[in-house]
């Protein structure tokens, strides 16, 4: 990923998005979902009434896009809402790993950086 991004690997990390300004990723502090969240004073796009309308036009070009990848944000989030999310990020961290070593693993890698075994995502 880091030579992908071309950054230096020790940038590559992350704390989350609601974490300390300083310990966010320099790509997501320009995140236009951290941006319009702040703006608003919300932590989440859930508490949004354009959520639930489906009538945010960055919301819902991210869902479509991540929906090519396999992922469906919407019912990530609803999750969240629930009270689900403890057991949503561990779903997620082993979803994101590779099959043949167990290291973490990144959306668009084919191969894993860890020990270069193809990744087969289910």
């Amino acid at each position: 990923m880091a030579e992908k991004l071309e950054v230096p690997k020790e940038e590559i990390r992350c704390n989350g998005c609601l974490g300390p300004v300083e310990n966010i990723w320099r790509n997501c502090k320009k995140c236009h979902f951290r941006a319009c969240l702040q703006e608003r004073k919300l932590a989440f796009c859930y508490e949004c009434p354009e959520f639930e309308n489906s009538t945010c036009a960055k919301y819902e070009s991210a869902r479509e896009f991540t929906s090519k990848r396999g992922e469906n944000i919407k019912e990530a989030l609803e999750r969240i809402k629930a009270g689900d999310a403890d057991r949503w990020l561990k779903e997620q961290d082993e979803k994101w790993r590779c099959i043949a070593c167990g290291g973490p693993t990144y959306w668009t890698e084919e191969i894993c950086h860890h020990c270069s075994k193809p990744i087969h995502q289910v």
